[in-house]
């Protein structure tokens, strides 16, 4: 038992330790290429958002590394708004 709640506490410790430095640091680019191509083509994340019926702050949080886009979520994104880039290229983290 003492195992199992050390280590809750050092995953809980190494996620609290994460958000911090994202906070501080403004958080990681988890896409920096669709960062980069959404920027050159002016889409914005409330652009995705409405093309993946998700609120504007899932996507942001999406594209700035706290979570990641399911495949299907990318794939439609890839399809819709950048089809003239591979799926690799887009969502290489």
């Amino acid at each position: 038992m003492y195992e199992l709640s050390y280590i809750v506490l050092l995953v809980d410790t190494t996620y609290r330790i994460k958000n911090t430095f994202n906070r501080i640091l403004g958080g990681v680019k988890m896409y920096p290429k669709l960062l980069e191509v959404m920027e050159e083509n002016n889409i914005t994340d409330k652009d995705i958002a409405a093309l993946l019926k998700i609120p504007y702050t899932t996507v942001r949080d999406r594209t700035r590394g706290k979570y990641s886009f399911t495949f299907e979520q990318a794939m439609l994104i890839n399809k819709e708004l950048f089809p003239s880039y591979s799926s690799e290229t887009l969502f290489k983290q």
